[in-house]
Protein backbone atom coordinates (compact mmCIF):
# COMPACT_ATOMS: atom_id res chain seq x y z
CA UNK A 1 0.00 0.00 0.00
CA UNK A 2 1.07 3.58 -0.53
CA UNK A 3 -0.65 6.86 -0.01
CA UNK A 4 -0.06 10.56 -0.24
CA UNK A 5 -1.69 13.36 1.71
CA UNK A 6 -1.38 17.11 2.01
CA UNK A 7 0.10 18.54 5.21
CA UNK A 8 0.82 22.26 5.56
CA UNK A 9 0.74 22.66 1.75
CA UNK A 10 3.20 19.78 1.30
CA UNK A 11 2.44 16.45 -0.33
CA UNK A 12 3.71 13.63 1.88
CA UNK A 13 4.03 9.91 1.17
CA UNK A 14 2.40 8.00 3.99
CA UNK A 15 1.97 4.34 4.74
CA UNK A 16 4.36 2.87 2.18
CA UNK A 17 4.29 -0.86 2.94
CA UNK A 18 4.64 -4.23 1.20
CA UNK A 19 3.78 -7.59 2.76
CA UNK A 20 7.10 -9.00 4.08
CA UNK A 21 6.75 -12.28 2.14
CA UNK A 22 6.42 -10.28 -1.11
CA UNK A 23 9.28 -7.84 -0.62
CA UNK A 24 12.20 -7.81 -3.03
CA UNK A 25 9.98 -8.35 -6.08
CA UNK A 26 9.68 -4.72 -7.21
CA UNK A 27 6.21 -4.17 -5.77
CA UNK A 28 7.32 -1.18 -3.69
CA UNK A 29 8.83 0.42 -6.78
CA UNK A 30 5.63 -0.11 -8.74
CA UNK A 31 3.57 1.39 -5.93
CA UNK A 32 5.86 4.39 -5.63
CA UNK A 33 5.99 4.88 -9.41
CA UNK A 34 2.17 4.90 -9.53
CA UNK A 35 1.96 7.37 -6.69
CA UNK A 36 4.56 9.67 -8.28
CA UNK A 37 2.79 9.48 -11.64
CA UNK A 38 -0.45 10.57 -9.97
CA UNK A 39 1.34 13.44 -8.20
CA UNK A 40 2.92 14.57 -11.48
CA UNK A 41 -0.50 14.63 -13.16
CA UNK A 42 -2.56 16.09 -10.30
CA UNK A 43 0.06 18.40 -8.72
CA UNK A 44 2.80 18.93 -11.34
CA UNK A 45 4.53 21.80 -9.57
CA UNK A 46 4.69 20.28 -6.10
CA UNK A 47 7.57 18.54 -4.37
CA UNK A 48 6.91 15.27 -2.56
CA UNK A 49 8.10 14.70 1.00
CA UNK A 50 8.40 11.61 3.18
CA UNK A 51 9.99 10.31 6.35
CA UNK A 52 11.82 6.99 6.49
CA UNK A 53 13.65 5.02 9.14
CA UNK A 54 17.29 5.21 7.94
CA UNK A 55 17.78 1.65 9.20
CA UNK A 56 15.36 0.41 6.54
CA UNK A 57 18.06 0.44 3.87
CA UNK A 58 15.97 -1.14 1.07
CA UNK A 59 13.36 1.60 1.50
CA UNK A 60 16.00 4.34 1.53
CA UNK A 61 17.55 2.89 -1.66
CA UNK A 62 14.13 2.76 -3.32
CA UNK A 63 13.35 6.38 -2.46
CA UNK A 64 16.78 7.54 -3.64
CA UNK A 65 16.35 5.63 -6.91
CA UNK A 66 13.20 7.70 -7.53
CA UNK A 67 14.90 11.05 -6.93
CA UNK A 68 14.34 11.58 -3.21
CA UNK A 69 17.15 13.23 -1.24
CA UNK A 70 17.63 13.60 2.51
CA UNK A 71 16.84 17.08 3.83
CA UNK A 72 18.99 16.67 6.96
CA UNK A 73 15.98 16.71 9.31
CA UNK A 74 15.98 13.71 11.65
CA UNK A 75 13.22 13.21 14.25
CA UNK A 76 12.27 10.58 16.80
CA UNK A 77 9.76 7.96 15.66
CA UNK A 78 7.02 8.55 18.20
CA UNK A 79 5.72 5.00 18.56
CA UNK A 80 9.17 3.35 18.74
CA UNK A 81 11.45 4.84 21.41
CA UNK A 82 15.09 5.10 20.34
CA UNK A 83 14.23 4.99 16.63
CA UNK A 84 14.43 7.96 14.28
CA UNK A 85 13.13 8.89 10.86
CA UNK A 86 14.87 11.07 8.32
CA UNK A 87 13.00 13.43 6.06
CA UNK A 88 13.45 13.16 2.30
CA UNK A 89 12.13 15.27 -0.58
CA UNK A 90 11.74 14.76 -4.32
CA UNK A 91 11.73 18.06 -6.17
CA UNK A 92 9.06 18.32 -8.87
CA UNK A 93 11.60 19.15 -11.58
CA UNK A 94 13.57 15.95 -10.92
CA UNK A 95 13.06 12.56 -12.48
CA UNK A 96 10.32 13.14 -15.02
CA UNK A 97 10.26 9.40 -15.57
CA UNK A 98 11.06 7.28 -12.51
CA UNK A 99 14.13 5.08 -12.68
CA UNK A 100 13.75 1.34 -12.35
CA UNK A 101 15.78 -0.52 -9.75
Amino acid sequence: MAGVYSENDRLRVRGMWVEPALRGQGIGGELLDGLLAWVKEAHPSQDVWLSVNPGQEPAVRLFRSRGFEATGLVQPLGHTPGTTVQEMVRKHAEGTSPARS
